[in-house]
């Protein structure tokens, strides 16, 4: 994977204290924070007549006590030059709001009703980070931010599977708004209580969120976040799953010794991050280099050759989705990697491309069945399987005669249930040639 040089300082200074975490998870969590940053000013790419903002979502599947809360803790430590210049905007907004405010309640001239008013019009206080709220709340601080004209919330939940496991009204009308504001702007909703939820256009939201390995290895959880992602997340999320730590051990002088040099990493990174929000204030609108572009679209195209019809629907709407989060990406890359200029060169692109394709490796494996069932094993031999006999299909499969046929089994189940759902006639007593055929069409 290709990294930019604060990608690969945040990498390294996250690893010295966290040992057992791999790499490319500290990168999805450190590059997540870097695009929270980079949307302090909101900055846009210019891509065929549209603006595109340049936010992102993440989702990290990590096993139990693998320290998620410490390295979201660690980087917000390392990025309070943008914590602290979001938090002067916000002052300098608020003042100016509630001196307005002021001067209208001088033209009233009961005290009483003077005093009202103050106090019904006061600022709302606008904040950055959110991990559960109501669609009221959160989209009225979605307006307070666009009215002051800078920053982009961020979602950071910890354990999105138990959000994803609520079915009341407010976790779902909440996450639709997450999910509808990826590209900045999110529709009006009448909700059950007669509230209406207002439109809300260019004000896009940052996802960052994280839940144990049991979102894909317990059976119920693993529907829910399926169902999540087949309703339109897919498209939006890049993943990383890490099953296990990495078993790198260490004695405790080394972690002594790893903690100095982590603090004296931190203090180069937080000024790296304070520069970056520095240069990055008027350089809101970029453009793709031809180069860039070119790179863009070949990416675009190799993705949707890779379609297969069997492809569930948040399969395909990851892969055909690619190259949007490689442009969103590369938009960031380029604004924390460079002081100057507007024009987003192919190396950024391409940067971008590797990334968003080692993490969409991790995201295919929340679809995948068990590498070697049985299963898995005859979907492999079907692959290349036109014109082969039972015997012929068995035999590339490498199972047994009895292990072969119960597998087989399986999949004809499966593949009647998606004819059941697509209310689809097949007759049952074909053969395995007409299953095959039902296979490679329907399923």
């Amino acid at each position: 994977m290709h990294l930019i040089e604060l990608q690969n300082d945040l990498v390294e200074y996250l690893q010295l204290i966290n040992t057992n975490v791999p790499a490319d998870a500290i990168n999805l969590v450190s590059t997540q924070k870097i695009t929270q940053v980079i949307g302090l000013d909101r900055p846009v790419i210019a891509y065929d007549g549209s603006y595109i903002h340049l936010n992102g979502y993440s989702m990290l599947l990590m096993y139990s006590g693998g320290g998620k809360d410490r390295m979201l803790t660690q980087l917000n430590a390392v990025t309070g030059g943008y914590s602290g210049e979001f938090s002067r905007r916000v002052d300098d907004h608020t003042n100016r709001l509630k001196a307005q405010v002021e001067t209208k309640a001088e033209e009233i001239k009961n005290q009483s009703s003077k005093m009202k008013y103050i106090n019904d019009n006061q600022p709302r206080h606008i904040v950055d980070e959110f991990s559960d709220a109501t669609a009221e709340g959160l989209n009225a601080m979605r307006e307070s931010m666009l009215t002051a004209g800078f920053g982009t919330m961020a979602y950071v939940n910890t354990e999105i599977g138990d959000v994803l496991g609520r079915r009341d009204e407010v976790a779902k009308t909440m996450l639709s708004i997450v999910k509808e504001a990826y590209d900045g702007t999110t529709k009006a909703k009448l909700l059950k209580s007669e509230k209406i939820i207002k439109p809300i256009t260019n004000c896009p939201i940052n996802v960052m969120v994280m839940s144990p390995i049991s979102s894909i290895t317990n059976e119920k959880s693993k529907e829910e976040l399926i169902k999540w992602l087949d309703s339109g997340m897919a498209r939006r999320l890049n993943v990383c799953i890490v099953k296990s730590p990495t078993g790198l051990a260490i004695t405790a002088n080394q972690a002594i010794e790893n903690k100095k040099i982590a603090n004296a990493k931190a203090k180069l990174i937080s000024k790296k991050i304070t520069d970056m929000v520095k240069a990055n204030k008027n350089r809101r609108i970029l453009l793709l280099s031809q180069g860039a572009y070119l790179a863009l679209e070949e990416f675009k195209i190799q993705s949707e050759s890779k379609l297969k019809p069997r492809m569930s629907e948040g399969e395909a709407a990851e892969l055909t989705a690619r190259w949007y989060r490689a442009l969103k990406l590369s938009g960031v890359l380029f604004l924390a990697n460079t002081k100057s200029g507007t024009s987003i060169g192919a190396e950024y692109v391409h940067m971008a491309i590797s990334q968003v394709c080692e993490y969409a490796n991790h995201f295919i494996n929340i679809y995948q069945i068990e590498a070697n069932s049985p299963a898995a094993k005859i979907y492999a031999a079907l692959e290349d399987s036109e014109g082969l006999t039972t015997e012929q299909v068995r035999l590339a499969s490498g199972l047994t005669t009895s292990g072969y046929y119960l597998a087989k089994k399986q999949i004809w189940q499966e593949i009647a249930e998606i004819c059941e759902k697509e209310n689809t006639a097949i007759e049952a007593k074909r053969g395995l040639e007409g299953k095959l055929f039902v296979f490679r069409n329907l399923a």
